[in-house]
């Protein structure tokens, strides 16, 4: 497959700066005494980050339904613009093999963000896209099927300590083993 790195680039910022835009619209000052609030500094400053930060665990909870959505979009849109610029990154030829497995995986594929805004956020943090084999192999972990104990195996180049791991919530009794323990 093969694309214009540098139009997908361009188009993911612009989407970026229009979904921006809205929300800044929606939540920027409009009234006189806001506006002279925002040109004195006194105005709280809004950044990508801060609002991103509402998707956390300990602020989601007081977003409502339509903002929350909202500000995943905002995220999903964030996690377009990395991937476009690892697209440019990797689109020269030695880096051919790194640029076919990123350009065949669009993201948020086998998870839903609005479900799991910490993975969209682990995401952002980590400058990478969650494969749908990883996300599935967190979610049977998290939850197996079987409702028991299992063994689970993936194998090397996987993500398994540098996605898996991550993805899954502490306490919840989940342990990998290296799979060199598992053959003994």
């Amino acid at each position: 497959m093969s694309m214009d790195v540098e139009t997908e680039v361009s188009h993911r910022i612009n989407a970026l700066h229009d979904l921006m835009g809205e929300i800044m619209r929606c939540i920027g000052p409009r009234a006189e005494d806001e506006l002279m609030l925002a040109r004195s500094g006194q105005w709280p400053r809004i950044s990508p980050r801060s609002l991103l930060e509402q998707l956390t665990l300990s602020r989601r909870n007081g977003l409502s339904a339509q903002w929350k959505k909202k500000l995943v979009d905002f995220g999903h849109a964030v996690a377009m613009v990395q991937r476009a610029r690892r697209l440019s990154e990797l689109s020269t030829q030695e880096h051919q093999a790194e640029y076919e497995r990123e350009v065949h995986n669009n993201g948020q594929s086998g998870w839903d963000p609005l479900e799991n805004p910490d993975w969209l956020l682990v995401e952002l943090e980590s400058n990478l896209l969650i494969r749908q084999v990883q996300a599935e192999i967190a979610m049977e972990m998290l939850q197996p099927r079987s409702k028991q104990n299992s063994v689970m195996q993936l194998n090397m180049g996987e993500g398994k300590s540098s996605v898996s791991i991550v993805l899954l919530i502490p306490g919840n009794g989940v342990f990998l083993l290296p799979s060199r323990l598992l053959s003994q």
